[in-house]
């Protein structure tokens, strides 16, 4: 068994939006960040070789989600690929953790959130156009 970032981006996305319509938002919300942070690890993965995995900070193999990695990405190599996703940062709000609180705690950010996640599954198809995935 092996990550596929592609993939599993692709898979979130799709199931975030399918849980939006049906009014899960709180569970939308987490897939369209978790969709992002695959797209754009796939991205990396493509880039660099390497497997993107590891904690930037603190180079631990541990998982980096997309409210850390965003920023990593930014100051990757990633300038060509930057200009396609400029609401990124509408993950600043975003964590993991959220899938523990109560509906009412979470942000009301989901339309960001799904912009910035379209915006990443975009990057995917030029990324492939490129022959970078």
């Amino acid at each position: 068994m092996s990550d596929n970032f592609k993939i599993a981006a692709r898979r979130h996305h799709n199931d975030a939006e399918y849980l939006k319509q049906a009014g899960k938002k709180a569970n939308a919300g987490q897939l369209f960040g978790l969709a992002a942070e695959c797209g754009i690890k796939a991205v990396i993965e493509g880039l660099t070789h390497a497997y993107p995995h590891k904690h930037f900070n603190t180079g631990l193999l541990q998982p980096t989600h997309i409210n850390l990695l965003n920023s990593q990405f930014v100051q990757g190599r990633s300038s060509n690929y930057l200009a396609i996703i400029p609401n990124i940062q509408k993950f600043s709000d975003w964590s993991v953790n959220q899938r523990y609180w109560d509906d009412a705690s979470i942000p009301n950010s989901l339309e960001d959130w799904r912009s910035a996640s379209t915006e990443v599954m975009m990057m995917l198809d030029v990324a492939i156009v490129d022959g970078k995935l």
